[in-house]
């Protein structure tokens, strides 16, 4: 244990409550020099939270911060205005156990066991406006794999406009830009029985995405100069019972934290190579894989299925357990002494 006792506060996901502390600078008191929070969300809002975090007059006096969010990995990160060092550190199990009754839209409590046999080769059930995310929706009507396509390109928000990508968007990702102007007035592309934001959202989108053999896991980091984050997105495969085709910021990293848990990620299918292709070279690969591969592949390895879905249960099945095992383990490391908890 360090020699020296930091006065901590810990937080839990001050970055999503309009409540939490960065609403509050008070609760940052005068002799308080450590910060521990849980993030049970995109771990990748950090660099937004502490920039604006570290605009608060006590903040400088912070000499520990840690975030613990859905990461892959552990890493460091020192804010640029005020030199606030933060450590980031992964939450095990998360997604799985961090996403469930702990967060409420995302209900994974609500998910039915898949059990029945697959009716499509690609599944895309995504909202919020990506130019990523539009390159893999015209791809898909290029195919004609758009039998389970759901895309709310409207951030989120139904009464927003629908936003469109640029010529400049789709072709910074190798993008066929006249095939995205052929089909994005069909967007947003909806169900009557899906919606965004209501309580079934995410059991719906397991059901769903259940009806094809793979899954396409867009995470929100693709795009952005941020960590390698893992968000109820990247579970959806695994409950489903689909080959997961993964696209983050670093998907190397992400499949081999998967396989570190234990989960197939079908490599007989999917080589890992794959994974070190660019984003349009990777969807066109995947795209040939999916068209190549015959369905009744479910059938003949549904252990291999079932195991992935049982393994996402057990560990979804932890709760918020592993993040509070951490963050005490912290405490004690790091010679930490709490004084407060919001």
């Amino acid at each position: 244990m360090a020699s020296t006792t930091y006065k901590t506060l810990i937080s839990s996901d001050f970055s999503l409550d309009a409540d939490g502390i960065h609403s509050k600078p008070h609760l940052l008191s005068e002799d308080m020099d450590a910060l521990i929070t849980i993030c049970r969300s995109e771990g990748h809002q950090v660099n937004g939270i502490m920039a604006t975090f570290s605009k608060y007059p006590n903040a400088k006096q912070l000499k520990k911060v840690f975030f613990i969010a859905n990461y892959t990995e552990t890493h460091e990160w020192v804010e640029h205005e005020t030199p606030i060092n933060i450590k980031c550190i992964p939450i095990p199990y998360a997604p799985f156990s961090t996403f469930s009754k702990w967060n409420g839209a995302v209900n994974t409590e609500g998910i039915i066991e898949p059990t029945k046999n697959k009716e499509s080769k690609i599944g895309f059930i995504y909202y919020g406006a990506r130019p990523t995310r539009d390159i893999v929706v015209s791809e898909l009507f290029k195919h004609n794999l758009t039998e389970n396509l759901i895309y709310h390109s409207n951030n989120k928000e139904p009464d927003l406009a629908v936003k469109y990508s640029s010529k400049e968007d789709i072709e910074k990702w190798k993008g066929d830009f006249h095939k995205y102007e052929e089909i994005k007035s069909l967007l947003p592309i909806t169900k009557d029985d899906y919606q965004d934001g209501h309580s079934n959202y995410y059991p719906t989108t397991i059901e769903m995405a259940s009806q094809s053999l793979f899954y396409i896991v867009h995470e929100s980091n693709v795009e952005l100069d941020s960590q390698n984050v893992l968000t109820e997105k990247s579970a959806v495969p695994f409950y489903s019972k689909s080959i997961p085709l993964f696209f983050t910021k670093d998907s190397l990293s992400t499949i081999n934290w998967f396989e570190n848990l234990g989960f197939d990620l079908f490599q007989d299918i999917i080589p890992k190579d794959l994974y070190k292709l660019p984003f349009k070279d990777r969807l066109d690969t995947f795209i040939e894989i999916s068209k190549n591969t015959d369905l009744t592949f479910f059938n003949k390895n549904t252990t291999r299925f079932q195991k992935n879905y049982e393994l996402a249960i057990k560990f979804r099945d932890y709760g918020m357990s592993p993040a509070i095992k951490l963050m005490n383990q912290i405490i004690d490391d790091e010679g930490l002494k709490v004084i407060n908890i919001i």
